[in-house]
């Protein structure tokens, strides 16, 4: 990187010469040391360290990192456009998620084709929660997640889940009675029917021989 201007005073036994580095320094350069290998004035090695402090993973452009940074901006960021389905409703990700090194630990490198999927619609980002899906395993169950909105009953506002939970119920029934129309204080009140089960007229006896 070094380019010989000119000759400049010797110091004692060493010869000096004039030399200009590509980055713009000029500076005497003994010439014992450019023939030993001084290839700079100092700046290679500092754009090298340079380098090395600021990349880290070597994947801020990849298919993993941009699914990690788009599902925790979609958790923090009110303004992204997919805040209220998730950041809103309360869903956030494991804390050693803001670690992008501990998310491709936990979930490895994207497969072709698929993306990240909560198993849970209601649940949060995490290695137990979280699965590589296709397309077609997502829009299944993105409508489930439509049916799972909140549901609202004398101010109280829950997910299916919690409703079930606090109703004692499997909240499949929940889902069942929205998607036939009913209104959220109706499938909140209305008790399960217990079916009777009728008295088997064969019970105890022997089959009939035909």
């Amino acid at each position: 990187m070094w380019k010989i201007i000119e000759p400049a005073k010797s110091r004692g036994r060493h010869p000096y010469d004039l030399c200009e580095c590509e980055c713009g320094t000029r500076k005497e350069v003994a010439r014992t040391n450019i023939n030993r290998g001084s290839i700079s004035c100092g700046c290679k090695s500092s754009r090298a360290t340079a380098k090395t402090r600021f990349t880290t993973h070597g994947k801020s452009r990849t298919t993993i990192h941009s699914v990690w940074k788009h599902l925790r901006q979609r958790c923090d960021n009110p303004k992204d456009a997919a805040y209220d389905d998730y950041g809103a409703r309360g869903i956030t990700y494991d804390p050693r998620w803001a670690v992008f090194e501990n998310f491709l630990a936990d979930m490895g490198e994207a497969p072709e084709g698929m993306t990240i999927d909560r198993i849970d619609n209601d649940g949060n980002y995490s290695k137990e929660n979280c699965r590589w899906a296709t397309k077609k395993e997502q829009a299944n169950n993105r409508r489930l997640r439509k049916n799972s909105r909140y549901f609202t009953y004398d101010g109280e506002t829950l997910t299916a889940t919690q409703w079930a939970i606090k109703l004692g119920l499997n909240r499949s029934i929940l889902y069942r009675r929205r998607a036939i129309g009913w209104d959220d204080p109706k499938i909140i009140t209305t008790p399960v029917k217990v079916r009777a089960h009728k008295p088997n007229p064969l019970s105890g006896t022997e089959l009939p021989v035909r």
